[in-house]
């Protein structure tokens, strides 16, 4: 997969780092943020795919994801939780567009998600 921009967005500094290496070592851009609040300070980041964490301690995950795809109309998002994800709090005509990845994960359990995402089944 040719080098992509990804936004990473989890309230666990020590998961961000690790995401962050483990993405910058296959070749993507990565920009980190441990709120909603450093996302909404952010210029629009033009990414590619952002994987955001669904319990932050500033805003509902959720809310997040479908603020981020409303910005982006081409984003895809990995959301990740230790706990279940629902979908249908993600609007229909955007669910395409979300998957989920339990925590914890390996990195190439990581990388094999994002490469579906962005490469579609």
């Amino acid at each position: 997969m040719a080098a992509k921009r990804i936004l990473i967005v989890d309230d666990e500094a020590a998961l961000r780092r690790l995401l962050d290496t483990c993405l910058r070592r296959a070749g993507h851009q990565a920009f980190c943020c441990a709120s909603a609040a450093e996302v909404n300070a952010m210029e629009s980041g033009d990414w590619d795919a952002a994987i955001v964490d669904l319990s932050l301690p500033d805003c509902d995950g959720p809310a997040l994801i479908c603020e981020l795809l409303e910005r982006s109309p081409r984003l895809c998002v990995l959301a990740s939780s230790g706990s279940p994800f629902d979908l249908s709090s993600i609007p229909a005509a955007d669910r395409h567009r979300v998957a989920f990845l339990a925590k914890p994960y390996l990195p190439q359990d990581l990388l094999r998600a994002l490469d579906s995402l962005l490469c579609g089944p």
